[in-house]
């Protein structure tokens, strides 16, 4: 049987509606379970639970309430089928808040900065010398 998109046709399909399922979760901030992605699927109880700790952990957030989608819609499908394939590129999930992080710590050491030297006074303080 030919491959679409390296991935078996009857596999793709539950690989779309598994995109489908936690695309419309995802949307309506809808918590849900294991069963509730078995049901909507295809895909068996071990296939599910290995998918949830594999390569549905980055986009899957778990309570006592159950499981939410949260940053799948920042993809598009064809990402999500890559993710499914056998032999596939090497995981690159970059999450922006990391980027927004990274900022953030920048702006406070400028602001620590800033403070210890209007505390301290010029006088007292010369970072240009220590370069």
């Amino acid at each position: 049987m030919p491959r679409q998109s390296g991935v078996q046709p009857h596999q793709l399909e539950k690989i779309e509606k598994a995109y489908a399922f936690f695309d419309q979760m995802e949307k309506s901030n809808s918590y849900f379970t294991a069963k509730d992605i078995e049901q909507a699927t295809g895909y068996k109880e071990s296939v599910v639970n290995t998918y949830i700790g594999k390569k549905w952990e980055w986009f899957l957030k778990k309570n006592n309430e159950g499981y939410l989608c949260k940053g799948l819609h920042k993809y598009p499908k064809d990402y999500f089928v890559e993710l499914h394939k056998q032999k596939r590129k090497p995981y690159e999930y970059i999450d922006k808040s990391s980027e927004d992080n990274k900022l953030l710590m920048w702006l406070v050491l400028l602001v620590i900065i800033v403070l210890w030297y209007r505390i301290f006074g010029k006088d007292k303080i010369r970072i240009w010398r220590l370069i």
